[in-house]
């Protein structure tokens, strides 16, 4: 029986079209599932017995026995879209019953994940002081960090680093109004004398400091599997993208190809191995005296500019690695 390639994800990037037009040119079968659309329009049933666990995945098109799964693709799913009943408390009943329906449905598939949920969504993308730990104990250079709703800590912190240092969003970097208008929090530099007139705004919300590193240039590093992708990006040259380069049009600003040394690449290498993931596109920062600094791994983190302005085939190596060549 041939075997099938799960992919998870939504309905709105276009993102999964270019592994799925990978798949396709290596002949592989694939079923790939909109998240949003659970449960409304598509359909899950899980068992136990003495055997053991089986699910059933069921859409408009496709239907799927987890004994048929070879491998999933875990890319970005969307929340489901779940009917509005009368009364709220019945709505968020339902919604997290869905929620956990979807991660039990994800703990019965016995298959390679890339990557796993478990680790990727809630260990990793939720907890930035988890990896700084890992990325330091591998012997990457971290940048020293603070998170505190403490005011006098940050004044401190800061004045231990010269007076300035970086102030970054420490779950999201998006914020939706009421109204449904689109915020988005970049990375930005602080002073002592900002901190002092912010001190009660960080009493109310807890932030996420780090030391100031200076930036020759910024590194987007993907790794897949055993292959590791890196794209310098040159965020120096223009003043808006100097501390944040998503704070730019990210299209024209200059990315190139860039060959990262030996000890760094077997280390980004180890720590995505180590954490347990086959994805993680890493953000480091290399600075004018060319040390090599660790920020961030995101194990759902975007590839598709990267592919579009360098020509680096990170599609071809995500398709490869679900269909095990």
């Amino acid at each position: 029986m041939t075997k099938t390639i799960l992919i998870i994800t939504n309905g709105v990037e276009e993102t999964p079209n270019l592994v799925i037009s990978e798949l396709l040119r290596m002949n592989e079968r694939f079923v790939r599932v909109n998240i949003e659309n659970f449960p409304i329009t598509t359909s899950l049933c899980m068992s136990h017995s003495k055997t053991g666990c089986v699910a059933r995945i069921k859409t408009d098109s496709d239907e799927l026995d987890s004994s048929e799964i070879k491998s999933v693709w875990y890319w970005k799913p969307a929340p489901p879209n779940l009917p509005q009943f009368f009364d709220d408390g019945i709505t968020k009943f339902v919604r997290n019953e869905v929620a956990t329906s979807l991660w039990s449905f994800y703990t019965t598939l016995k298959a390679k994940w890339v990557n796993p949920p478990l680790v990727g969504t809630k260990l990793l993308e939720d907890n930035k002081l988890f990896q700084l730990e890992f990325a330091s104990k591998i012997g990457l250079n971290v940048p020293e960090t603070i998170i505190t709703n403490d005011p006098d800590e940050v004044t401190r912190f800061a004045e231990r680093h010269s007076g300035v240092v970086v102030l970054k969003p420490l779950y999201t970097s998006c914020i939706v109004s009421s109204s449904d208008e689109l915020f988005l929090i970049y990375t930005r530099k602080l002073t002592t004398k900002e901190i002092r007139g912010e001190a009660d705004t960080i009493r109310s919300c807890p932030v996420f400091v780090q030391q100031y590193i200076p930036k020759k240039l910024e590194l987007r590093i993907t790794v897949v599997g055993a292959q590791v992708f890196s794209c310098a990006i040159y965020s120096q040259e223009r003043n808006e993208s100097a501390c944040d380069w998503r704070h730019s049009d990210i299209a024209s600003l200059r990315h190139e190809t860039f060959q990262l040394p030996a000890n760094v690449e077997d280390k980004v290498k180890k720590l995505v191995n180590t954490l347990g993931l086959v994805y993680g596109a890493i953000d480091m920062i290399v600075t004018p005296s060319d040390e090599f600094f660790f920020l961030e791994i995101n194990p759902n983190g975007q590839w598709l500019w990267i592919e579009q302005i360098t020509g680096q085939k990170l599609s071809r190596a995500i398709a490869s690695e679900l269909a095990n060549i």
